[in-house]
């Protein structure tokens, strides 16, 4: 049995992972302002780096604003957010996809697919195709739920290769965290052997050169 290598957050991770638990639970508001820097570091006991640090981090992950000479306030993250607000909305609700999340994730993966598969199927090479089943063949030997995401992804970013644009795969890779969340709840939802089955569909299809839907 295969063990998990233990990772210990670092003072600034627990900051920022603080500061979110107290946004996304409403205790902080959009509009509110931050104590400063100091007493922040204060009242929390950390050192200065540490909330300055903590304080960028949040503020590119779409949850803080640093107005100069103004301070620190919430933004609201529902309407300036991005993938890594999305990501934090996603870890503080334990994971779980509500249907809100869920089927948009899924019709938006839907589209996508649609243009990986008829890109692929004209311009994937032999090479290409030999990474995209090889891929596949690793899906096939996994029997551990936990590591669906990750190579239910590396599948998705074969066939972005595949495409020969390098737009798809480099896509791929920004939205990683959540193409890898979103593909685990898809295969605890529907389970493995669909998944299984539709990805050696797509092989077939951008072998044959082919577009699974016509």
């Amino acid at each position: 049995m295969p063990f998990q290598e233990i990772v210990t957050p670092s003072l600034t991770d627990l900051f920022v992972e603080q500061m979110e638990h107290m946004i996304l639970s409403g205790e902080l508001k959009p509009g509110d302002r931050l104590p400063t820097e100091r007493e922040l570091a204060s009242q929390m006991r950390v050192s200065l780096a540490v909330v300055h640090g903590g304080i960028k981090k949040l503020e590119d992950y779409g949850f803080l604003r640093v107005l100069p000479r103004k301070g620190v306030i919430v933004r609201d993250y529902i309407r300036e957010g991005n993938l890594h607000t999305f990501e934090a909305i996603l870890s503080f609700s334990g994971n779980l996809f509500s249907s809100d999340y869920y089927g948009p994730l899924l019709e938006l993966h839907g589209k996508l697919e649609e243009v990986l598969i008829r890109e692929a199927s004209k311009n994937a090479t032999e090479e290409q195709l030999g990474e995209l089943s090889k891929a596949l063949h690793e899906f096939e030997e996994n029997q551990e739920v936990n590591r669906a995401g990750e190579l239910a992804y590396t599948f998705y970013h074969g066939l972005g290769l595949c495409t020969g644009n390098s737009l798809y795969p480099m896509l791929l890779n920004e939205c990683r965290p959540l193409y890898e969340k979103t593909m685990t709840a898809q295969y605890k939802m529907e389970g493995r052997e669909k998944a299984l089955s539709h990805f050696r569909e797509i092989v077939r299809a951008v072998s044959k050169k082919e577009n699974l839907n016509g």
